[in-house]
């Protein structure tokens, strides 16, 4: 990948529902840090996290959906391949 490559060039955001394993693709637009959050941009929602947990609001609701963080060996191995079939 070249070094100038643009951020939604490098890195790829879904939304996976883990009820079906639907994948939504996000389409980045921007982000930002402030302090120890991260917040990211996309045209279907808007994502807040730091290390321990996440606020994802759709761009359609104003619903918070508060999302915890897993480490990838404490998620379903039928969702870890399924990611990975999808990034490889």
């Amino acid at each position: 990948m070249p070094l100038d490559a643009t951020k939604s060039n490098v890195y790829k955001w879904m939304l996976i529902d883990k009820n079906n394993l639907k994948i939504t693709p996000l389409e980045f637009l921007s982000m930002t840090s402030i302090d120890l959050t991260e917040e990211r941009f996309f045209r279907q929602g808007y994502l807040s996290f730091d290390s321990d947990q996440a606020i994802y609001i759709r761009e359609s609701s104003s619903i918070q959906n508060i999302l915890r963080r897993k480490e990838i060996n404490g998620l379903p191995e039928s969702i870890v391949g399924f990611i990975q079939k999808k990034l490889l």
